[in-house]
């Protein structure tokens, strides 16, 4: 979960030919074999943002459960001690185009840690946990990770943020640009705003430093 990681170096360092002789012309290389790359962060919509263009498939009982094993097995190889429980989603889970998606909330004592900064370690463990899915079912399906109702709290909380910079912004004609955020939450911004008759919203900047700014129409 990028946990104690560090940068490396790495050195590259031509290999001679053995049976080469002195004099004798290089051949050719042959041709490396074809690498076909695992899905990386920027092109698997992690937390399915405005600008994901994956079909998302509506889940069954057998994808959650799935879910809530491949969650449980990592939770025991982390030796975390935490119930996992299905629950409801949220109003803004639900909005959008794609089917609901599986919630699964994590209930025990001082689960703090698998939130992390910016919920950045609960990102992780979700982007996992999706990988893990998708790897069973061979379908993109939407997966939300929950700690003891953290990312429903932090939905009240964009919400209310959304709206009132929008009356800032109606207020003083000029355009807001929020803090830096994950890709879920930019997307509980935009679609608190989405109908709103005044302004308007998109992203803006690159990776983590990636914001919404809010404008006039």
């Amino acid at each position: 979960l990028g946990l104690g990681a560090e940068d490396a170096r790495v050195r590259i360092t031509r290999v001679a030919s053995a049976t080469q002789s002195p004099g004798q012309a290089t051949s050719p290389p042959r041709p490396a074999p074809q690498y076909i790359p695992e899905p990386a962060p920027e092109n698997y919509p992690e937390e399915y943002d405005d600008e994901g263009d994956q079909t998302i498939e509506a889940a069954t009982p057998e994808v959650e459960r799935i879910a809530a094993d491949a969650l449980a097995g990592l939770l025991k190889h982390m030796q975390i001690n935490a119930r996992v429980v299905t629950k409801r989603p949220s109003q803004f889970m639900t909005m959008g185009d794609n089917p609901p998606p599986v919630v699964l909330d994590l209930e025990g004592d001082d689960l703090g840690i698998l939130i992390g900064r910016r919920a950045e370690t609960l990102g992780a463990l979700q982007y996992i946990v999706r990988l893990m899915v998708n790897h069973r079912t061979h379908r993109w399906h939407n997966v939300i990770i929950d700690v003891e109702g953290y990312r429903e709290r932090r939905e009240t909380q964009l919400d209310k943020l959304a709206h009132r910079m929008a009356d800032q912004v109606v207020a003083s004609q000029k355009p807001v640009v929020l803090e830096a955020m994950p890709p879920y939450e930019r997307r509980i911004v935009h679609l608190a705003l989405r109908d709103h008759p005044l302004v308007a919203t998109h992203s803006i900047g690159e990776g983590e430093s990636r914001k919404v700014m809010i404008h006039l129409k």
